[in-house]
């Protein structure tokens, strides 16, 4: 697929104020960040792209709820971290096939999918805290235990609440 038949579906979904969005197997180097405009998004897939990073721009979809970015070439964390600040009703998130995702356990994998929210706690902070957690197990085995926590520090809760502490 083209970059013109990527932003003519963007455009389409921002005219009919599509809920979900696939852009998947579009051969995607770069973020299509015309994305970021959909504020009636509830499902975003662009699974099986060549995606290496996360745009900050996808903190401004309020709304979504489904995010399915598997078979990409993701490397790390922190843009995801950083683009979860705005994400409050995120409920699912797929990063299988992903190089990060290869410092996931399966079990923190299919979390992220479908979290299990502690009490008081909505699934965004459930995924948001693993992906911390992930950031500084990768920083802590890196040598980097603080310089990891810090590229989160910002993001230390997600609508209000604390993460992990169940309020």
């Amino acid at each position: 697929m083209t970059d013109g038949e990527t932003s003519l579906a963007i455009r389409h979904a921002r005219r009919a104020h599509d809920k979900r969005l696939d852009l998947s197997n579009r051969q995607l180097r770069t973020w299509p960040v015309e994305v970021s405009s959909l504020s009636d998004l509830a499902e975003l897939d662009l699974s099986r792209n060549a995606l290496n990073s996360v745009d900050p721009s996808l903190s401004q979809l309020a709304n979504l709820e489904v995010l399915n970015l598997s078979g990409n070439q993701l490397i790390g964390f922190a843009d995801l971290v950083e683009a979860m600040s705005g994400l409050e009703r995120l409920r699912s998130l797929i990063l299988d096939g992903n190089p990060c995702a290869m410092q996931l356990s399966p079990e923190r994998l299919r979390e992220l999918q479908n979290p299990q929210p502690k009490p008081g706690s909505t699934p965004a902070q459930t995924i948001s805290s693993i992906l911390q957690g992930a950031m500084a197990d990768l920083g802590a085995t890196m040598g980097f235990g603080s310089a990891a926590s810090t590229l989160g520090g910002g993001l230390g809760s997600l609508g209000g609440g604390s993460l992990g502490s169940g309020g």
